[in-house]
């Protein structure tokens, strides 16, 4: 939409015009009467928000969540069933795509004003740029894009250092150290491997969170089932401390392991 005379010429952009009131695109146009038809049909071009959140999975790979909320009014002779869009990632300090990928805005979701959501993963470029940039191109409105600029220099990064746990030179625990015969009974050798006798104390004697990535076949099921006896273990102690208070309090309670 363009304004003209006594020399001037003045263009407005999309986003001017929906800042604007009826009245004022009236005055624009020197139609006051045109004003609300064209406030409308600009109601009804595909306009969007967008905002987006980092946070990183690796030194060199961040997750991408990035909301999308439409504010435009559908209009099924004009937007059909579904607007396509594409979608990509880029770093205006090289101009390199980063991502690329389409998505497609349905009609229930815009009556509905519903916030989309599209989740990807991004290489963490090093040293990092001031900031990315995210588009939404309309693959049907010529003209018609949306960007959001993000930062990253807020991001707490892991270390750097390996993320896997050396495995220790250490003598092989024997099955004894469960202190437990029923629990021993179940075990035909007679000392752990190598892996369950390094996570043994942390498994067994503590309630730390432990992640446990191991080849097939290096006893990580036994791994499991000694956490699993802390877990009766510690049931049992409270068992007895209730039954020292209370007349037939070690006969009550229960609990069920999930493996």
């Amino acid at each position: 939409l363009e304004e003209g005379g006594r020399g001037s010429h003045r263009g407005f952009s999309l986003e001017t015009l929906r800042d604007m009131t009826a009245s004022e695109i009236g005055n624009i146009v020197r139609v006051p009467a045109e004003g609300k038809v064209i406030y409308s049909y600009i109601r009804k071009i595909p306009h969007m928000t967008l905002k987006a959140t980092v946070q990183p999975i690796t030194m060199t790979v961040m997750r991408v969540t990035l909301k999308i909320k439409p504010e435009f009014t559908w209009v099924d002779h004009w937007h059909g069933i579904s607007e396509p869009f594409k979608i990509w990632v880029e770093n205006p300090q090289n101009f390199s795509l980063l991502h690329f990928e389409d998505f497609s805005l349905a009609r229930q979701a815009v009556k509905d004003k519903e916030e989309q959501t599209v989740s990807f993963a991004l290489p963490l470029q090093h040293p990092h740029p001031p900031q990315y940039i995210v588009r939404v191109v309309s693959d049907r409105w010529v003209g018609v894009s949306f960007e959001h600029p993000f930062s990253v220099k807020h991001l707490m990064l892991p270390g750097r250092e390996t993320p896997h746990t050396p495995l220790l030179p250490l003598i092989p625990l024997p099955k004894t150290a469960l202190q437990n015969p029923q629990f021993e009974a179940l075990y035909k050798f007679q000392f752990f491997n190598a892996i369950q006798t390094q996570v043994f104390h942390c498994l067994y004697h503590t309630d730390f969170n432990v992640l446990i990535g191991a080849p097939t076949g290096s006893g990580k099921t036994i791994v499991s089932e000694i956490a699993i006896f802390r877990v009766f273990n510690q049931q049992e102690q409270r068992k007895n401390e209730k039954g020292e208070g209370q007349p037939g309090g070690a006969e009550q309670g229960g609990g069920k392991v999930v493996y």
